[in-house]
């Protein structure tokens, strides 16, 4: 790399630095440790899952694999700082506490969160002092609060995995009612997710809505981790490992019952085979008009979860035997369906991600995939093409007809 490079990197650091901070960055656990172990409290160690590789139509049966998940954990920092739409957690002595970005190689995970300033796509840092973005030189002042501000919050997958799945060891650890909710702004305005929390909260707790990119002081902020592993990126989309992601049943479990209701009957009835329609979407698109006619001879009936609110996709997915549609965020209702449910998604290309086939695995539900003609250098495709002769093949032998 030139000098002149180097030069112009610098002094890029130093424009940058005028309104960004520099903070170490550390996991939770290894903070406690150092520097504070009595405010972190361990919720459960010796968690275990399984999780499964994708397999795509043709190939042979792939066995789950048992996966040994983190310690789960929650702790309470004073005046501790959080910015809206992040999961940068930053202490009062500028330590950053980001379990993800801290184990980053261990996941091979690109980390793009809007709490980090980012150069060239990559978070900005000088050896293991990341910048943090902040608006406020003090930031805006919480007493207390329950933080649910997460890194992709507005992604329903990781919505529901990552912030709403909280609420497992929200009501296990049993936090005094008084502690509020912080929850990202752009959370509550999508109809969907902002159901999704109120019926975890029951009404139990008051919400303060956090704005995007804006930094926050809480006198007493409670952290929880991860229930679930959830990669939001990762540097190469042909990396072939599993435990990418994994999912522990018992907050899935939570999720489920929280969602759906099982005290509430269900007087509504849903299609036993659906076909998941993206036909009005102009981010992913598919060849759907030439397979409906394959479907609708095998009697799916084509849905538009995206228009539904959240039980209504619940109890459809939950009443569903066979599911297929391309991949995307509606899959996210793996969650409820029941078990044996059959599910073929439809990706761009053959690759190894497994955000789908590890929910399924721990839940008894069958995935199975298809791979289209899309961009072999990208994870999904704008627009791809199903084989109809393929399609036609896989329901043949799954319905023999």
């Amino acid at each position: 790399m030139s000098r002149t490079w180097n030069r112009a990197k610098n002094k890029l650091r130093e424009i940058v630095a005028s309104s960004h901070r520099l903070a170490f960055v550390m996991r939770f656990e290894a903070y406690a440790k150092l520097y504070d172990k009595d405010n972190y409290h361990l919720i459960e160690s010796g968690r275990e899952t399984v999780v499964m590789s994708t397999r795509y139509f043709g190939e042979d049966a792939i066995p789950t694999e048992r996966f040994a998940l983190p310690d789960a954990y929650w702790a309470c920092l004073p005046h501790g700082k959080i910015i809206g739409g992040s999961s940068v957690v930053v202490t009062s002595d500028r330590k950053m506490l980001y379990d993800l970005l801290a184990s980053c190689d261990l996941y091979n995970a690109n980390i793009t969160d809007n709490g980090l300033f980012m150069l060239f796509g990559k978070p900005h840092h000088i050896g293991d002092r990341y910048f943090y973005s902040y608006l406020h030189k003090k930031g805006k002042h919480i007493e207390k609060g329950i933080c649910l501000a997460s890194n992709m919050s507005n992604n329903y997958y990781h919505f529901m995995f990552q912030v709403a799945a909280k609420f497992y060891y929200i009501d296990l650890v049993g936090f005094d009612k008084s502690i509020p909710l912080l929850v990202d702004e752009q959370v509550l305005s999508i109809p969907q997710m902002k159901e999704v929390i109120e019926k975890l909260n029951k009404g139990v707790r008051k919400i303060i809505p956090l704005q995007s990119r804006v930094l926050y002081e809480v006198g007493d902020l409670y952290c929880i981790s991860d229930p679930n592993v959830v990669i939001p990126n990762r540097k190469e989309i042909s990396y072939d490992r599993s435990h990418a992601f994994a999912f522990d049943k018992k907050a899935l479990d939570y999720l489920r019952r929280g969602i759906m209701d099982p005290t509430t009957k269900d007087n509504v009835p849903f299609a036993k085979r659906i076909f998941l329609s993206r036909k009005d979407c102009n981010r992913r698109n598919i060849n759907e008009n030439e397979l409906k006619p394959i479907l609708d001879k095998y009697g799916f009936e084509f849905v538009y979860s995206g228009e539904m609110d959240i039980l209504s996709q619940a109890r459809m997915f939950n009443q569903a035997e066979y599911i297929i549609g391309p991949s995307g965020a509606a899959f996210t209702n793996l969650l409820f369906c029941s078990k044996g449910c059959q599910v073929l998604l439809f990706v761009s290309h053959h690759h190894n991600t497994t955000c789908y086939s590890s929910l399924a695995a721990p839940l008894d539900v069958d995935t199975l995939f298809l791979a289209g003609n899309g961009n072999t250098t990208k994870l999904q495709s704008r627009f791809y093409k199903i084989n109809p002769e393929l399609l036609e093949q896989y329901l043949q032998n799954l319905f023999g007809q």
